[in-house]
């Protein structure tokens, strides 16, 4: 492996590990992030959009998670509100959340 860091997704958390000499990150998600630990299923979404910054220098790697509080309301109107087919089901795991924890 030449790189010092690898990013991917899809898991809807933010976390970082190691890999042999490298870092294996994941910056979470701004459209859905998830706390995979919840009781509930399907899972809660959070009310976060989460993302990381990461920075390479000459003493290494950094990666800095971050979360961006939203609100609820605007994310299931903008949904019932874009066209996109079945809106409930896509507003879906918004309606069951609250205020951010």
């Amino acid at each position: 492996m030449d790189a010092a860091v690898f990013a991917g997704g899809h898991t809807h958390q933010q976390w970082a590990r190691r890999l042999g000499d490298a870092y294996y990150v994941n910056p979470g998600s701004v459209g859905l992030p998830v706390d995979h630990h919840q009781s509930e299923s399907p899972p809660r979404a959070d009310v976060f959009a989460e993302y990381a910054i990461l920075t390479v220098d000459d003493l290494g790697v950094g990666v800095e998670f971050r979360r961006i509080s939203f609100d609820v309301g605007d994310v299931i109107r903008s949904v019932e509100a874009s066209g996109m087919p079945n809106p409930e089901n896509a507003a879906g795991p918004w309606r069951q959340r609250g205020t951010p924890t």
